[in-house]
């Protein structure tokens, strides 16, 4: 389970009658992580939540896309590809050190989708794999213990979505052979139970993130065209069109630290890539970081340079 102290404290805020913080006092090294080829490669990049601030976080040599900050906040993992073309492996930075390690899987192939579990201790992720081969979904220690494979669906892709943090609930989508027509799931990982969330006649998939009992993604009509971000309840219902940009691809939503709001990326018509803020509430989009660069795969979370939180779950 989740033992991070603010996140905690926030979740008991909220189940008391309100959010423990506002979406104008932002945490302490909270931070809106992306990637973004402002130094002409791409690398991973730092942005405070009012827009300022904006710092480099990993540079290195080849490639770093798709940052996912951990749970505790101490680790960032991301993608690292060396050579342009090439495979890529999914890598653990560790803000406190600022070493690097390469994530040991079980794949043949480049790994896919993936996101945090737990207590940080370990990465749900995919064999990106062909698309209609039934690759499982597998649960892979960052100690570098073994990896063990949680399910497959025989004849579907499948797509990690998200990991709610306070049950251990993995949430994912199932398409036969990229037809448009895809199903959400969700799997409890303690138990293995599965549970259809919603059947949908178009593309409706990950990239996404729970609080409490929200779910935010990335939905679409047919194929990618003309993509939305959207919320709905953990259980499918309330489903909401949170974007509203005609014409415009909208994908990857990471949720605010209190759940408020969400960070996606926008593709323009010229193909340039943005990050835009939007209030589940009342649907108010704020760009956050507009070209001439671009911007790719953000996440929202507290950073944490200095050793981790000396708590646990009650």
């Amino acid at each position: 389970m989740w033992t991070n102290c603010f996140k905690i404290f926030l979740v008991l805020g909220l189940v008391a009658g309100g959010p423990a913080f506002s979406q104008n006092d932002p945490l302490p090294n909270e931070k809106i992580v992306f990637n973004s080829d402002i130094n002409g490669g791409h690398d991973i990049w730092m942005i405070n939540p009012d827009g300022t601030g904006l710092e480099i976080l990993i540079d290195r040599p080849g490639t770093q896309t798709f940052p996912r900050i951990s749970p505790d906040g101490t680790k960032v993992a991301y993608y690292h590809r060396p050579v342009p073309g090439g495979p890529r492996d999914i890598v653990i930075r560790d803000l406190a050190t600022g070493t690097d390690t390469v994530l040991v899987t079980p794949f043949t192939n480049s790994p896919s989708t993936f996101e945090w579990f737990g207590d940080s201790a370990a990465i749900i992720a995919r064999n990106i794999g062909g698309s209609c081969t039934g690759d499982p979904i597998s649960f892979i220690p960052i100690d570098g213990s073994c990896a063990i494979s949680l399910f497959a669906e025989s004849g579907r892709r499948l797509t990690v979505m998200a990991v709610d943090p306070l049950t251990d609930v993995l949430y994912y989508s199932s398409d036969p052979c990229n037809s448009p027509n895809t199903e959400v799931k969700a799997y409890d990982i303690t138990t293995g139970h599965k549970t259809l969330i919603q059947s949908f006649d178009g593309r409706l998939e990950g990239r996404g993130e729970t609080f409490l009992n929200t779910f935010v993604f990335q939905k679409a009509s047919s194929g990618y065209s003309n993509t939305r971000i959207a919320r709905m309840n953990t259980d499918g219902s309330g489903e909401l069109i949170l974007s509203t940009g005609s014409g415009l691809k909208d994908v990857n939503p990471r949720l605010s630290v209190d759940g408020t709001r969400a960070v996606f990326v926008r593709q323009e018509p010229s193909y340039d890539t943005d990050l835009y803020l939007v209030d589940l509430e009342t649907l108010l989009e704020i760009p956050l970081f507009l070209g001439p660069y671009s911007a790719g795969a953000p996440d929202w979370g507290v950073l944490r340079f200095g050793a981790a939180p000396a708590c646990s779950t009650p």
